[in-house]
Order: C-alpha cells, then sequence, then structure tokens
C-alpha cells in the first residue's frame, strides 16, 4: 500500500507554512483538517484554483467565518487543498496544480470540485475538510474516495470569506472518513435545526434516477436499502421531478450559467485567465446566455422546487445512490467524461435547486470502488437527517 503524503497526494496548494491559531479544547480538539482553497485564512493567499486568481489575491488576513468556527472548536488547520477551477468542474483535474489522489482507489479520479478536500482526507493526511458544494462538489468526491460528505440547507453554513461559483446554489460543507468525526465537525458548522423532529422518516425511493442510474447502481446499493427499510419501514416509490430529469438539468444549467458570469464574468473579462479543458467550455457557456431571457427555465425550475418540497415535506427522506458508478477511471474517455457529468448533475441539480441538506454516506461498492448512499430531507432539517445518518449507518 502506499504511504500518502502531501506531495505525493497532490491534496494540498503547495504553499509555505504559516502558523494558524486554534483553540487548544473544544469539541474538535486534536483533530486536523484541511480547506478547499476557496476560503481565505489569514497568512495564506486563495487561488480558486486559478494561477490568475493566485497572482492577485495577495495574502490575507482575515479568516473566513467557516474556517474560524472549526479553529475556535479546537481542530488544528493543516493546509489549503487543491480545487478544480473556480469550482466550476465535477471531475478533480485541475490542469495547472494537478490530479488530486483519490486514497480509496487510487487509478480513479477524486472527483471534484473539492478534490483536493476528498484526497486529503481519504489519503489519512487529516481527519475532516471544510469544502464547497454548488452542483455536486462535495457529494461526489464523498461517493468516489469513501467518505461521508454533506451539501447542507442553503444559507446554513456562512460562506463569509468565501470565494463563490454561484451564490444562489452555493454551500460550504464537511469531508470526514470517521462517522464520529463527521458528525462532530459538522455539528460545530450547522448546530441545532430550529425545530428539532423526532418523527419516524418516511423513506421515498426516486424512481426517475434509480432508472437513470442503471440496475447495477440500484444492485450495489439494495443492501443500504434494505437496512433503512428495517430502521424506519417500507420505502414509498416517487418522481424526484415533475418533469423529464435531463429538461430540468438544462434548465438549471442555464440559470447556474448566467449566475456564475454575473459572480466571475467580470473577473475573466479583466484579467483574461487560461482555462483547462471542460472549465474553458463552461465558462464560454455561461458567457453566452447570461443576458437571455431565461423566464421559461425559471418557471421550470420553480416547479421542480415546489415538487421537491412537496415529496419531503411532513419528515420524507429520499434514499438514493450517490452516483451513477464509481469514480472515473484516470484514463476514461471524453464521451465517458461528460455521460457520467450529464447522469450525477441530473441528479445533484435538484439538491441545488430546492437548497435541502443532502448526506452522502460510504455504505456501498461498486466495481471495487466506493459508491455512496444519500439521504435527502426537507430544507432546515441538517440536525435530524445527520441523526438518521449515523442511524443508518450504525444498523449496517
Amino acid at each position: 500500500m502506499t504511504q500518502w503524503t502531501r506531495e505525493n497526494s497532490r491534496a494540498f496548494m503547495p504553499y509555505p507554512d504559516c502558523d494558524v491559531a486554534h483553540t487548544e479544547d473544544g469539541p474538535l480538539a486534536g483533530l486536523t483538517f484541511s480547506v478547499k482553497d476557496m476560503f481565505d485564512v489569514a497568512g495564506f493567499p486563495t487561488s480558486a484554483g486559478s494561477p490568475t486568481m493566485l497572482a492577485v489575491s495577495g495574502i490575507k488576513t482575515t479568516t473566513a467565518r467557516a474556517v474560524q468556527q472549526l479553529l475556535d472548536a479546537g481542530a488544528r488547520f493543516i493546509g489549503k487543498a487543491v480545487t478544480d477551477e473556480f469550482a466550476f468542474s465535477v471531475i478533480g483535474n485541475n490542469a495547472h496544480f494537478g490530479i488530486p489522489v483519490n486514497g480509496a482507489a487510487p487509478d480513479r479520479y477524486a472527483g471534484g470540485s473539492s478534490s483536493g478536500s476528498a484526497s486529503s482526507v481519504s489519503c489519512g493526511l487529516c481527519d475532516f475538510s471544510l469544502g464547497t458544494d454548488s452542483g455536486g462538489s462535495i457529494r461526489g468526491p464523498a461517493s468516489q474516495c469513501g467518505l461521508f460528505g454533506i451539501r447542507p440547507s442553503f444559507g446554513r453554513i456562512s460562506l463569509e470569506g468565501c470565494f463563490g461559483l454561484c451564490p444562489p446554489f452555493d454551500t460550504a460543507g464537511i469531508l470526514a472518513a470517521d462517522l464520529d468525526v463527521f458528525e462532530r465537525a459538522t455539528s460545530v458548522l450547522i448546530g441545532k435545526d430550529s425545530q428539532q423532529s423526532k418523527e419516524t422518516p418516511r423513506l421515498l425511493i426516486p424512481e426517475d434516477i434509480f432508472e437513470l442510474f442503471g440496475p447495477r447502481v440500484i444492485n450495489a446499493v439494495s443492501d443500504a436499502l434494505e437496512s433503512a427499510q428495517s430502521l424506519w419501514g417500507q420505502a414509498h416509490r416517487v418522481k424526484a421531478a415533475p418533469v423529464d430529469l435531463n429538461d430540468v438539468l438544462k434548465a438549471y444549467q442555464a440559470l447556474q450559467g448566467r449566475e456564475i458570469w454575473k459572480h466571475d464574468g467580470p473577473f475573466i473579462e479583466k484579467y483574461q485567465p487560461t482555462f483547462g479543458p471542460g472549465v474553458k467550455e463552461r465558462f464560454a457557456f455561461a458567457k453566452t446566455i447570461h443576458d437571455k431571457d431565461l423566464t421559461e427555465q425559471e418557471s421550470l425550475c420553480e416547479q421542480a422546487v415546489r415538487h421537491i418540497n412537496g415529496l419531503l415535506a411532513d419528515s420524507s427522506v429520499l434514499i438514493l445512490p450517490t452516483l451513477p458508478g464509481a469514480g472515473l477511471k484516470l484514463d476514461c474517455s471524453s464521451d465517458d467524461m461528460n455521460a457520467f457529468r450529464s447522469r450525477m448533475s441530473a441528479s445533484f441539480c435538484l439538491g441545488g435547486l430546492a437548497g435541502v441538506p443532502w448526506i452522502t454516506l460510504p455504505l456501498a461498492e461498486i466495481d471495487g470502488a466506493p459508491l455512496g448512499v444519500s439521504l435527502v430531507s426537507a430544507c432546515g432539517t441538517d440536525a435530524w437527517l445527520l441523526e438518521l445518518s449515523k442511524a443508518l449507518v450504525q444498523n449496517r
């Protein structure tokens, strides 16, 4: 077995060391963590995965609020983790700073855009990592690297001091290899739900996502599904989207592109950064869509949000495979990469649109590599969903 280090894992940005103070006690005392290089940490620059952004960043003098919360809870910061450029990818192949290693499946991508975060944890270099998720950037890497990961309710965790990708959809969350660590670190950031729920969840199986992912993936998560039903009763079959998933995805991508260009376009126009393959094309699309009339797409997305919120009312919880398969092989074709991205995004975009909490758990495997199982609940029920996730893991 390879002994992973900061250097050969390619998980960390190669910044000089700088001491970052942390509390000596607290709920996270004794734990170490990395931070996706979208968050400011005093004493370091913030690259957002871009050499151009790194060149203009300067050394930050303040620390992002979420990072400071973890430091104040006793965790020790050990470095900034590589991210895909501007976090605008779900693959984990930064053309400038390298491809972080998937410690659970080294022949596969770690996933993006929180690639270095997932790598640093899966390679055993820290206890947990703080990442971001707009369109799947925590959920995907967590599934591919055999980790716990959360995309919280929109706005639940502060993004103050974090460079965003798409502000209407951006969130921050934790990746960890150990359930206890995941629970402790996540709890520090999400706190308690405003209304405590003790109800038994009503399990829902999203048939349209299961059909999209296919029978091999369904079979891979069957044990986890049976375990969940033994805890909470027979699952009910539903449709996750009111129309075809791909139609929702196209509408979402249009809205996302508009907001991304609104947020990042001025910087790109001013500094003309060089982007790697895939990222370049997605920013080009964002530029073409930013001034278009998207009334039809907005209407479809609003319909999807109403549908999801209706599904998750009254303590209902979706259970589903996190991804349409194991992580992509490092030598996969561009066609395979695009197909994988499209299928995962058709599922992930529903969480972004509705702003609901989504936790992925390392409960399955396929083709000898990890595959996550996800639980999704109503907006604002993050702590409850964390309790349910813990119960499911402990029931296996």
